[in-house]
């Protein structure tokens, strides 16, 4: 199976950043018709109470992932992911090598084959 292109992986990305957005907002909109609901009953019993409790489910594609060629990160911000995707692949290697992998600007310059200088941008 081949890798997917940069702009395979991007409509992934975008596809899955618009899921996430249609997830989180029918979320936000059960939650207010439940508080709606709950509002207009005179009494309310515990087991309402407790649906009604706000909670958070985290899943993966709660995360972010960036890809520059063979390497890859996870990102909980969004804008930091999409600051990211504005980046030429070339400065998102650099920076994936030196804020995950721990690089020192040396092996990030070998790895890219680019003189030690030329990796401060």
């Amino acid at each position: 199976m081949s890798t997917p292109t940069d702009r395979e992986q991007r409509l992934c990305q975008m596809f899955d950043s618009y899921c996430k957005s249609v997830q989180d907002n029918t979320v936000k909109y059960l939650r207010r018709k439940g508080g709606i609901r709950a509002q207009r009953e005179e009494t309310i019993d515990i087991d309402t109470l407790i649906d009604l409790l706000p909670y958070e489910d985290e899943y993966s594609s709660h995360r972010f992932m960036v890809f520059a060629d063979e390497l890859s990160c996870e990102i909980d911000s969004e804008l930091l992911y999409n600051a990211f995707l504005s980046m030429p692949v070339n400065q998102r290697k650099v920076l994936i090598l030196d804020f995950w992998h721990n690089w020192k600007d040396k092996q990030i310059s070998e790895y890219l084959e680019v003189a030690l200088s030329c990796t401060v941008w």
